[in-house]
């Protein structure tokens, strides 16, 4: 291709966000309470348990020694709940006017992402087993692409259904749009002065009613 015939890349048709998808908070809820509860354990064998049955040793000395092991395993402790906090909340769904992205995090260094145009997807499951998904509103959704299976599933989402039916409500529109040229794509906008066809309009942002989200951390991107 031709250098000169390239068309700048701020002449790219810009893809709109439509809404992003956090995890439920109930998934990274279970961890918490986990560590906390061990440290609470170790906490009474340590300090009330052990000086009170170990009587070879000077109390002083028993003191020190539980005392540094338990300080280097909340340390420990407090890693683990960091790291899994990070993980947890790095998992996310984002809509936006031409594709679905997924960004799936299973480990501190294992952090994929994959996206899906709108054109080739075709439906969207939402899910919802047991008692505790329907009493807290979380579940799982999953799409289904043309062809090979689709990697796009999303676990501990708040409110499934509602964002299933956003997603498909979005695909539609997309096709509407007549956005499903080039397999949904970035399009470059024409030229008028070489084509017979007139510029495509903006595309506007559709006005969504963005469904009720969980709180999520702050400081978490």
């Amino acid at each position: 291709m031709n250098p000169q015939t390239q068309q700048p890349l701020q002449q790219l048709v810009q893809e709109d966000i439509i809404f992003k998808i956090k995890r439920h908070p109930i998934g990274i809820i279970g961890i918490y309470a986990v560590s906390a509860i061990i440290l609470l354990v170790l906490a009474v064998v340590a300090f009330g348990i052990i000086p009170k049955y170990v009587t070879n040793y000077n109390g002083s000395s028993i003191y020190g020694i539980t005392t540094a092991a338990y300080l280097l395993f909340l340390v420990m402790d407090l890693v683990f709940v960091y790291v899994s906090h990070l993980v947890y909340w790095d998992n996310s769904w984002t809509l936006s006017t031409e594709s679905l992205a997924q960004v799936t995090r299973t480990s501190l260094f294992d952090k994929q992402s994959s996206h899906l145009s709108l054109g080739n997807l075709q439906d969207v499951t939402a899910s919802q087993e047991g008692i505790l998904q329907h009493l807290f509103h979380y579940g799982s959704l999953r799409v289904e692409t043309a062809g090979e299976t689709s990697k796009f599933a999303f676990t501990y989402c708040s409110n499934p259904n509602a964002y299933a039916e956003y997603i498909l409500e979005a695909r539609e529109r997309f096709e509407q749009s007549g956005s499903g040229v080039n397999n949904g794509l970035k399009k470059l906008m024409p030229n008028p002065a070489e084509t017979n066809e007139l510029p495509l309009p903006p595309l506007v942002p559709p006005n969504y009613p963005i469904p009720p989200q969980p709180p999520v951390d702050p400081s978490v991107d």
